[in-house]
């Protein structure tokens, strides 16, 4: 609304403005001759009044060019916008399929690397504001802390390495403020020392 009272305004301001191109001469003449003779101004007046008019004619063109050009630039960008967003999204996906893979791998260092490829992705879905798709990376690592050990034995299971991984990259994520001093790795190492899994199962229950 605002942008269209501007509008309005400014092609008022310039309509009064060519009125008074126009009518100042005339007034001018009135004022400052005793005995008028029209017919001879009119004469005298006709090549200036001419080519005033061509030069409003040929700034209107212009003007009506740029604008056209800059509203086509507008759309040009929004179609280059939504390009890029599409083809950032697709390659986040693509990310997401690398990254469940990684972490399903029987190698513990490959999952670890997926713990890691994972907690990227949703801090990468955040900065472009997808805040459902960050919480789908959340939902999956959550889901692979709750899954059940085998409980036939009281030894920690294979994938222990990466349950301790999961544990410390959601703990730092959401227990350490931004602005903390205090290094990433140090802090995941002290997580590491004195988390249990029970507590970060429980974020993840309420999380999901």
């Amino acid at each position: 609304m605002a942008s269209m009272l501007k509008r309005c305004g400014i092609g008022l301001g310039a309509l009064v403005g060519i009125g008074g191109v126009y009518a100042a001469p005339p007034i001018i003449y009135s004022c400052a001759v005793t005995n008028e003779n029209w017919g001879d101004f009119w004469r005298a007046a006709a090549t200036p009044y001419g080519a005033t008019t061509a030069g409003l004619f040929a700034l209107s063109a212009g003007g009506l060019a740029f604008y056209n050009g800059h509203q086509e630039r507008k759309v040009n960008q929004a179609v280059e916008d939504r390009r890029h967003d599409a083809d950032t999204i697709r390659t986040l996906r693509e990310r997401y399929t690398a990254a469940v893979e990684q972490l399903a791998n029987d190698s513990t260092t490959i999952s670890q690397a997926g713990v890691y490829a994972i907690a990227a992705l949703a801090d990468d879905w955040l900065r472009i504001n997808q805040i459902a798709d960050a919480q789908v990376c959340i939902n999956l690592l959550c889901a692979y802390l709750r899954s059940t050990p085998d409980a036939s034995t009281t030894e920690p299971p294979p994938d222990q390495p990466v349950r301790d991984t999961i544990m410390r990259t959601i703990a730092a994520h959401l227990t350490v403020p931004d602005s903390d001093p205090t290094s990433q790795a140090e802090r995941s190492q002290k997580l590491g020392e004195t988390s249990t899994t029970t507590s970060l199962e429980r974020t993840c229950t309420t999380s999901t």
